[in-house]
């Protein structure tokens, strides 16, 4: 499984237009195995994969796409806020979210019908993200 995340990653690094036929590939199939794979599949290794595979798939042309794939947005959320972790595999996990979210946030403009509801999830990714750091700030050292 490893080794198919990290090929779908390598061949989400293609040109904008190899982009848009990935994501719509299969009526949208790849998409919803790699938003299932994201979030169920034990292995965090593969889960890191399949998040820089969505990051390396988003552009201008397929952040629509993205944004209609049920469940994905919500998934990116749950990432981007997730508290940190001593595993470094858990930061990168954030960390690849949040990018995502922020490059899909410059592909969508706002007369895109999703735009509403992706400023809707950064708003409340923001507000989770500084009450984290907040929280990890006030924190006694041990």
């Amino acid at each position: 499984r490893r080794h198919a995340a990290g090929a779908l990653r390598n061949l989400a690094a293609a040109p904008r237009r190899n982009k848009f036929h990935l994501v719509k590939h299969g009526n949208g199939s790849l998409l919803g195995a790699l938003t299932d794979a994201a979030r169920n599949d034990p292995d965090m290794a593969v889960r890191t994969r399949v998040l820089a595979t969505l990051h390396n798939l988003t552009c201008a042309d397929s952040a629509e796409i993205l944004m209609s794939e049920p469940g994905l947005l919500d998934l990116l959320a749950d990432f981007a806020t997730a508290e940190k972790f001593d595993d470094g595999e858990e930061d990168e996990l954030t960390t690849l979210a949040y990018r995502t979210l922020r490059t899909i946030e410059k592909a969508v403009s706002s007369d895109m019908s999703c735009h509403d509801d992706l400023h809707k999830v950064l708003h409340r990714v923001a507000a989770t993200r500084n009450s984290n750091a907040q929280n990890a700030t006030e924190s006694p050292s041990d």
